[in-house]
């Protein structure tokens, strides 16, 4: 017999790992995994950005707002490869992470800001 969440678990245990209010995304250079963070991008107008949730429901969650990185300052940034979420401005503790699809990818050039829309990032249980 397989055992499985309940439907409250799976919300619970969501907005446990993801709180509303707290949690930071990060841009890599490099692939994450479930075992290794990505290269974080550093200087040249970026820094991690604050990131809202919504509050969990049907096992699954997303961001918020809008998420706006940069704008890029001297040299274009190198290609992003994924997202590394955390819960602090610096250092702090990788909870969740995603690997970018190739169509997904981008380099941001000088003056651009790097946008990610609300509701563009989806976290399940379920």
């Amino acid at each position: 017999m397989a055992d499985n969440l309940t439907d409250a678990e799976e919300n619970r245990l969501l907005d446990l790992s993801l709180p509303v209010t707290g949690m930071f995304l990060a841009l890599t250079s490099t692939a994450p995994t479930d075992a290794t963070a990505g290269t974080e991008l550093t200087g040249n107008g970026y820094t991690r950005q604050a990131m809202a949730t919504t509050t969990a429901a049907a096992g699954a969650k997303t961001n918020s707002a809008q998420i706006n990185f940069g704008p890029v300052t001297t040299a274009n940034w190198p290609t992003l490869l994924g997202y590394d979420i955390y819960d602090a401005a610096s250092a702090g503790n990788r909870r969740w992470y995603r690997a970018l699809a190739a169509g997904e990818q981008r380099t941001p050039a000088v003056g651009d800001t790097y946008r990610v829309a609300a509701n563009a990032l989806t976290f399940t249980l379920a």
